[in-house]
């Protein structure tokens, strides 16, 4: 954000507000990651009792049937839907980096560099509030604020915040407004 901002002599040093936004968003992602530790360890446990249960002669053991009933190598979302646990992981990891990048690019925006704006570059099809979203993210004007609250719109997503220091006290912009 500094560099965006053609101030990257300012040298950037950790507050105790930055390491508490730093937890707080760990501990989102900490969250969700030990979520789904423990579904992956109760489908493998599902998956064990299941093939014991084949080897010793209580069902016929058919490993194909095994494996379909008990996909390891999948992540269940909340809607149902499977995906391959590694493009879940690749999914979650960008979304942190995305949304810790943005989040602190927003916060460098207001309080190191004073404006209340940010410009949005996104992918040209890419919603605000999600992919979706009539309302489209790239080049158009934020406030911080609407930036805090929407620093990602969706898994790989490539949005990114550049501050505006040029708007600095301008109140007749309204945010979402195309440059």
């Amino acid at each position: 954000m500094l560099d965006n901002a053609r101030q990257p002599g300012v040298r950037f040093s950790w507050s105790l507000r930055h390491q508490q936004q730093v937890t707080a968003l760990s501990a989102q992602y900490y969250a969700d990651l030990t979520a789904r530790i423990s579904e992956a360890l109760r489908r493998a446990r599902a998956f064990l009792r299941a093939a014991q249960d084949a080897v010793r002669g209580r069902v016929r053991f058919d490993s194909a049937q095994l494996r379909r009933d008990h996909p390891l190598d999948t992540v269940v979302y909340a809607n149902n839907a499977r995906h391959p646990v590694g493009a879940w992981a690749s999914a979650a990891i960008t979304w942190q980096a995305v949304t810790t990048a943005n989040t602190a690019a927003a916060r460098t925006a207001l309080d190191e560099l004073g404006t209340e704006w940010v410009e949005v570059r996104d992918g040209p099809d890419c919603g605000w509030t999600s992919h979706d979203d009539p309302d489209r993210a790239n080049r158009t004007l934020r406030t911080v604020q609407d930036a805090l609250a929407h620093p990602a719109s969706h898994p790989h997503c490539v949005r990114e915040f550049l501050p505006r220091l040029d708007l600095i006290g301008r109140t007749e912009i309204r945010s979402g407004a195309p440059l």
